[in-house]
């Protein structure tokens, strides 16, 4: 995270850049309700621009993201090579302080601390108001928990004891309506590689912006994993800009 810090620092001095902070809340239903608060800030430096669709960026931020029983902080850096693929590794660490009501806090690790290393890609494609996201990650989970399997409250599953890793896919496909609304249908899978369980996401989705640059998304649709079949879940989040950095579509 030090490191994340001080490129961030040093970009800051560069004479080409933005830097974008915002702040929001959001939540779900289900496997539990829940909610949390969340602030974000990054520094935007475009190495170059060829034209208003081909350009480069490399942004290191930092998040953190508390519910007050559960508590999190994370420091990354995101590369786009081009300006419709991005490469992103972060560390993440996490502190619970809740036993869960969807596990059995005696046999699974619902409190305590654990780290997490994440790399991700992600794509991103338009055409005529039709957009595709997709988005692949690999995270490394180590917990402080030796001796109960990691109980990984985002997406309701176990994984192995102490040490575990979860793959991910995202699958976004919207329409923009008009500037300030857009629809679009996301699904997400996830899996312990170790422990082998699995989590799915499948929802609908609208997302509005305001002229105040708050963004509201709210959507509904069905969540579930291997120890804990679908159940209808509704979610979520309010964003607002204090700072905008600089945009690559």
């Amino acid at each position: 995270m030090k490191l994340i810090i001080l490129i961030l620092l040093g970009l800051s001095s560069l004479s080409i850049g933005s830097i974008d902070l915002s702040y929001g809340s959001r939540g779900r239903t289900y496997p539990m309700v829940g909610a949390e608060l969340f602030l974000e800030s990054g520094y935007n430096y475009q190495f170059y621009k060829k034209n208003k669709i081909i350009s480069g960026l490399i942004r290191p931020n930092l998040t953190i993201q508390s519910s007050v029983v559960v508590n999190q902080a994370s420091a990354g850096l995101s590369v786009y090579p081009i300006s419709f693929f991005g490469i992103h590794y972060h560390q993440k660490y996490i502190r619970s302080d809740i036993d869960f009501d969807f596990f059995d806090c005696e046999k699974v690790a619902c409190q305590d601390d654990s780290t997490r290393g994440i790399f991700k890609t992600n794509l991103a494609l338009a055409y005529k108001g039709f957009f595709l996201l997709t988005q692949f990650g690999y995270e490394k989970i180590k917990h402080s928990n030796k001796t109960l399997p990691i109980g990984e409250f985002r997406r309701f599953f176990v994984g192995a004891v102490e040490r575990d890793n979860q793959r991910e896919a995202r699958f976004v496909f919207g329409r923009k309506i008009s500037e300030d609304f857009s629809l679009l249908y996301l699904h997400e899978y996830a899996k312990m590689l170790k422990s082998g369980q699995r989590s799915w996401f499948h929802l609908l989705l609208a997302v509005h912006k305001s002229s105040n640059k708050n963004t509201y998304s709210y959507g509904l649709g069905t969540m579930g994993s291997s120890i804990k079949g679908h159940g209808l879940i509704a979610v979520f989040e309010w964003k607002k800009d204090i700072l905008t950095g600089l945009k690559l579509l």
